[in-house]
């Protein structure tokens, strides 16, 4: 593999440089991205945002047009190409590396049979090796899926590659992955707390669901790029052969490294389709305990810190409130909300079950207390929300036994929705920063593949606006309400009538 020398830093007349990033989710982000490097400034200077299709190949055209329509009409060619996804999705490729069927998508891929015939203590062993919950949302669960219930397509599978390897090695010819994204699937080992990242996928695991680490994509050291362009890739794209691309890493990880949460005791607010509660750890994190309470552990983009992450479904709450009420004007109603403190009623917002920090697959969406208009109940999910942040927060100072210095809301629109950020500031103990980027998955890799070809500096950052803890004062008492009302029995389904805009 060549990889072409490094930039200086900056433009050769000290000018700005730009760089693309894409992020593929349920939606894909592609992003150009202007470092001005002496002011320590990074703005996105295009955005283009589609649904990810189902077929691998219709992503990559999208992806390849989605980057030449940015630089079309840019005088300097970017520097660099990131490159973020979610790890719960994935392609399978044959023996000539082409894909095979559609994308298995995270929303329909696994099942919890592998965890059922392991049994309840290895289970728990292999929860403890990997750091990460035993979750049919794993890619793990999903390939003991796909081999039974598509035994044919599954005999196919030469190699497995996630949403980020795949654009990798469209761009490279090179089928590579970063540890961070490595660590979502159960098939690698977390090295121990101030050992090095580990750069293999791990034999005895993938050996589970008969796989084994040559179907697996090579796992770069911290840093190192996939490979440079290919003539046929960059020419698609209008960028230059020699163009370096990097895996950036998992969404979230890459989304808190992109908004300063680097060191010991920061902490992000990831708010996507799901909502990740992030904090970099100062000593090593009680792998039995995070487990417990449905929470994972991980390590930085950089390898070098140990991280707590929480999920909860976040923004897709608010989507599915958004989409049960088309005959509304949801930004109106929003608007309405922003000057308002929180009120009694609130939901508990499990669409799902209940991931963390008390797991538990019973609990549904509910709703507790009385709402008497529409504006009434979409306060009670924003509401729900936030104090449900509120309750991760805490278990994670329990078991990291300090409090975060600071929390960054980083995000699309969800983390610039005034409303829900005003609750955010009255209801959690913490000073606040909004990340002002639009898609800041998207922007962090192009920012984070600049910085690692040496045209941008390692400190450098994604623009954010402070705002101080305002506590409101009914905080902790809306907070202990909800904890019992979580923890509690399930309340029979409402029998409010049908004119209830919660039910509407």
């Amino acid at each position: 593999m060549s990889t072409a020398a490094p930039p200086a830093l900056g433009g050769r007349d000290g000018s700005p440089v730009t760089s693309i990033g894409v992020d593929i989710g349920t939606n894909t982000k592609v992003v150009l991205l202007e470092v001005a490097d002496r002011s320590g400034v990074a703005r996105e200077r295009g955005v283009r945002s589609f649904r990810t299709p189902d077929l691998p190949g219709e992503l990559g055209g999208a992806v390849l047009s989605a980057i030449r329509r940015l630089t079309s009409t840019q005088h300097r060619r970017p520097v660099a190409v990131g490159i973020a996804s979610m790890e719960e999705s994935g392609i399978i490729l044959d023996k000539l590396g082409r894909p095979v069927g559609p994308i298995v998508r995270w929303t329909s891929a696994g099942t919890s049979a592998l965890f059922d015939e392991l049994g309840s203590a290895r289970r728990e062993a292999l929860a403890l090796a990997t750091g990460v919950p035993a979750l049919p949302e794993a890619p793990l669960a999903a390939w003991h899926q796909l081999q039974a219930e598509q035994p044919d397509r599954w005999q196919r599978l030469a190699r497995w590659a996630g949403m980020a390897d795949f654009i990798g090695v469209m761009l490279t010819r090179e089928l590579a992955t970063d540890h961070t994204l490595a660590g979502r699937t159960m098939a690698y080992r977390l090295p121990p707390p101030g050992s090095p990242v580990s750069t293999s996928f791990d034999d005895d695991l993938l050996s589970l669901v008969g796989m084994s680490i040559d179907q697996m994509p090579r796992i770069l050291a911290p840093g190192e790029p996939v490979g440079i362009l290919v003539p046929g890739a960059a020419e698609a794209a209008g960028l230059s052969p020699d163009t370096p691309v990097f895996i950036a890493g998992h969404d979230h990880a890459v989304a808190a490294w992109a908004a300063g949460v680097r060191n010991d005791g920061q902490a992000a607010d990831s708010l996507g389709t799901t909502e990740a509660l992030l904090r970099v750890a100062g000593e090593p994190v009680d792998r039995g305990a995070a487990l417990a309470a449905g929470m994972s552990v991980t390590r930085t983009v950089a390898g070098n810190r140990e991280c707590l992450l929480a999920g909860a479904s976040g923004g897709m709450m608010v989507a599915r409130w958004i989409a049960s009420h088309p005959e509304k004007d949801a930004d109106v109603l929003f608007r309405a909300l922003e000057l308002e403190g929180p009120g009694d009623a609130f939901v508990l917002p499990y669409p799902g079950g209940r991931q963390c920090p008390q797991p538990d697959p019973a609990p549904r969406d509910e709703l507790v207390g009385r709402t008497e208009t529409t504006t009434d109940h979409l306060r009670a999910v924003l509401l729900g929300l936030t104090l449900h942040l509120r309750w991760m927060g805490e278990t994670q100072n329990r078991i990291l036994g300090s409090a975060p210095i600071g929390l960054r809301i980083v995000g699309g629109a969800a983390a610039h929705n005034a409303a829900w950020n005003r609750l955010k500031f009255r209801l959690l103990h913490a000073p606040l920063a909004v990340v002002e980027a639009r898609e800041p998955v998207a922007s962090g890799a192009a920012l984070r593949a600049a910085v690692l070809c040496g045209a941008a500096s390692p400190d450098v950052a994604l623009p954010s606006l402070s705002f101080p803890s305002h506590p409101h004062p009914r905080a902790d008492e809306l907070f202990g309400a909800f904890v019992e009302a979580a923890t509690s029995v399930p309340p029979p389904p409402s029998k409010a009538g049908s004119d209830d805009p919660a039910n509407a």
